[in-house]
């Protein structure tokens, strides 16, 4: 059984190559590289999977969570919002999108501030 991360991520690989279209997979990779400090890489995984599976909720949502953790506030903005719309039930979503959205109106509030 695998223990470390490359030999997990390596199974993964193996696993991914063998079923591309499980979304457990991608999700338990990306899982693995955000626990390694790496959510770009993560991401990356995630917006690929997201190429063949647009609509799917968990991608979007793990993706939004790779995207802020990449500091990408924009980008978790574009599943995050759509999100909120189709899922305003999930608190997990409600609060992301709130949180990331005051955070968009800090900074549009301090750049403009900063033009002064």
């Amino acid at each position: 059984m695998p223990t470390s991360t490359k030999q997990r991520v390596k199974k993964l690989k193996t696993l991914r190559q063998q079923a591309p279209q499980r979304i457990d997979y991608v999700i338990a990779q990306a899982d693995i590289e955000l626990a390694d400090n790496q959510p770009k890489i993560a991401l990356e995984i995630l917006q690929q999977a997201l190429l063949l599976n647009p609509h799917n909720d968990a991608l979007r949502f793990y993706a939004a969570s790779a995207a802020i953790k990449s500091q990408e506030y924009p980008l978790a903005l574009t599943w995050l919002t759509p999100l909120s719309f189709e899922r305003p039930e999930d608190p997990n979503v409600a609060k992301a999108h709130r949180g990331l959205s005051g955070t968009k109106r800090r900074v549009t509030f301090i750049k403009s501030a900063c033009r002064i």
